[in-house]
């Protein structure tokens, strides 16, 4: 279940980002990469704990910056929210 829900996350991020045309190819290295990891070219748990530990870098460098740009806009709506929140309860 946990392949399943991960592969309609890319899905949606990939429609989001790319449009309904990079749907194939994304099912295809989703699938692809699925089909590499089961094939036994990770045979110990140090080979799996660095590609893990790679795949969290790529995804650290990616996200660390969006988080800095967009950090105000999201405080911003939080404290909004709050107010919003507490003015309704007066």
């Amino acid at each position: 279940s946990t392949m399943i829900s991960w592969s309609y996350y890319g899905e949606q991020g990939t429609i989001y980002l790319f449009g309904n045309r990079a749907i194939l190819p994304y099912k295809i290295i989703y699938c692809l990469s699925a089909i590499f990891a089961c094939s036994g070219f990770i045979k110990t748990d140090i080979e799996l704990d660095n590609l893990a530990g790679i795949g969290t870098g790529v995804m650290l460098f990616v996200n660390i910056p969006i988080c800095l740009i967009f950090a105000k806009q999201a405080m911003s709506a939080y404290h909004n929210y709050l107010a919003r929140l507490r003015a309704s309860k007066s």
